[in-house]
């Protein structure tokens, strides 16, 4: 059973990465799962095992993620200074 999970974490599949907005110099990104890194295109389809894709994919939510809480700190700062007339 491990063995046949471990097979499927290593089939290869496509993973598209996109440029970064922020830095159009920024042509690579590199994802490191145990030890094991590889060097991705930006702009290009790259053919990754399926556990390289997932760290990709788990690490675009958790950038999500941030993005959103900062957002929602933002917002509630802004309303507190609203409320009390103080400035951080």
């Amino acid at each position: 059973m491990a063995e046949s999970k471990k097979r499927d974490l290593e089939e290869i599949v496509d993973l598209y990465v996109p440029y970064n907005n922020d830095d159009r110099k920024d042509k690579t990104v590199i994802i490191s799962v145990n030890g094991n890194a590889r060097e991705l295109e930006r702009g290009i389809t790259n053919k990754v095992p399926l556990y390289i894709k997932l760290e990709y994919e788990r690490q675009q939510q958790m950038i999500a993620d941030r993005n959103e809480y900062i957002e929602k700190v933002k917002k509630e700062m802004a309303a507190h200074q609203r409320e009390t007339g103080m400035t951080v």
